[in-house]
């Protein structure tokens, strides 16, 4: 899984000018030590927890600007009301 996490991360740093912008809607784990992947039979797809820990240790070893910073929002499925929060990474180049 992290490896995977790498070669996103690489690919957005080699295509993108001056910023990148990764949204991980499935939470924020800022004491997860490494990325974490389920599948959900429910949904029938895998749902990805991002470690805060490797994402700062991977971004820190590319000498790179960028903040990692937790987003909650609301929004109403079938009249219910969720309370969410997902994590943005946000790089400066």
């Amino acid at each position: 899984i992290a490896q995977e996490m790498f070669k996103l991360a690489d690919g957005c740093l080699v295509s993108a000018k001056k910023y990148v912008w990764i949204s991980a809607y499935y939470g924020y784990f800022p004491e997860l030590k490494s990325h974490k992947m389920e599948w959900s039979s429910k949904t029938k797809c895998y749902h990805n927890s991002l470690s805060i820990i490797q994402l700062k240790q991977l971004l820190d070893s590319l000498n790179i600007k960028y903040e990692i910073e937790p987003f909650n929002y609301t929004y109403i499925d079938k009249n219910t009301k969720h309370n969410k929060i997902e994590t943005n990474i946000i790089i400066t180049k």
